[in-house]
């Protein structure tokens, strides 16, 4: 029996995160070398073989934007879902991560120590952010079978939340393993369980052309 194969694939770079600023439910473009990696993304399912057989994103235009060209050569019409977008980080979006911690310094902590303590001015907490992530990959999965391929273009802190659903480990050890821009993680679905196959996957964008360096931000 094929078993299902599930892409986990955090959006490309925007100038946002060249700033190393907190992005949440706002709203940010890809630069140029978003699109770049979004079309090395593509060009690394053409190449490969796989036919994808349904492409999920969230709606924030950073995801979206990264999803379409992919979608475009599978002939697919992306669903946007937008329990996919990331935490909703309330006062703190559009804050630099230094200025956070100097602005808000105990809040952050508490942010930092603990999955339950939600972000000031209307933002979500770690415990937040899984249980909605969540709700969407279980009607993802639910809607697919052994043999299909699905594509996710999410955010950085979804997949995190989603890597310790999967492999049952804690959420403050999720939040340790580095996402970058662009990146894919890779399942395999075998007797109900997810098995990890890539992780922080940027192969496309070393080996993808033009000699550009994959963002680290």
């Amino acid at each position: 029996m094929c078993e299902m194969k599930l892409y986990l694939i955090r959006h490309g770079e925007t100038d946002w995160n060249k700033s190393n600023l907190v992005q949440g439910w706002s709203e940010s473009d890809l630069n140029a070398n978003g699109q770049w990696q979004a079309e090395m993304l593509a060009k690394r399912f053409q190449q490969s073989g796989e036919r994808l057989t349904a492409v999920y994103t969230s709606p924030l235009r950073r995801a979206l934007q990264t999803a379409m060209p992919t979608a475009e050569m599978a002939g697919i019409r992306p669903v946007e879902d937008p329990d996919l977008r990331e935490m909703r980080c309330g006062a703190w979006e559009g804050l630099n991560f230094d200025e956070l911690k100097v602005i808000h310094p105990e809040a952050f902590q508490a942010w930092a120590d603990s999955a339950e303590n939600r972000i000031l001015g209307g933002g979500e907490s770690i415990r937040d952010l899984l249980e909605r992530a969540v709700g969407s990959l279980g009607r993802i999965v639910g809607a697919h079978e052994d043999g299909d391929s699905v594509a996710v273009f999410t955010h950085g802190g979804v997949i995190r939340v989603l890597l310790a659903h999967l492999l049952g480990v804690d959420l403050q050890i999720a939040r340790r393993c580095n996402q970058d821009n662009a990146s894919i993680n890779f399942f395999h679905r075998r007797l109900g369980i997810f098995l990890l196959v890539r992780w922080n996957d940027i192969s496309h964008l070393i080996c993808g052309g033009n000699g550009r360096q994959p963002s680290r931000s």
